[in-house]
């Protein structure tokens, strides 16, 4: 939910925006790296494959080429040679099968030897 959230400690109340939380002491701080608001007006960490910068609203999914296998992330990395993420929101890079190869970091695809 990204409605305003009020911070309903604070006389008069203080709307905070989507990428931030509600502190007791009715100021609105914002969401750190890797974390976004949930719900309650609370932040949470990302899920594993997404990331997020300070502030943001979502969570943003990892591209392909790039994994990330740990909540709270604030980047996915590029998977190293001979290792590929085929679609986005990866949690982790795939090796290549048997007779195909990946040269350079960041690649979607094994390429057939």
């Amino acid at each position: 939910d990204l409605s305003p959230v009020v911070a309903v400690h604070h006389e008069p109340p203080i709307l905070c925006g989507p990428g931030e939380k509600a502190e007791p002491d009715g100021k609105c701080s914002v969401c750190p790296p890797g974390s976004v608001r949930g719900s309650d007006g609370g932040c949470y960490p990302c899920e594993p494959g997404q990331w997020s910068r300070a502030g943001d609203s979502s969570c943003t999914a990892c591209e392909v080429g790039t994994s990330n296998p740990a909540y709270g992330a604030s980047i996915c990395k590029a998977c190293i040679a001979g290792k590929v993420a085929r679609q986005m929101g990866s949690k982790s890079c795939d090796a290549c099968a048997r007779g195909k190869y990946s040269n350079i970091s960041g690649l979607s695809a094994c390429y057939a030897c």
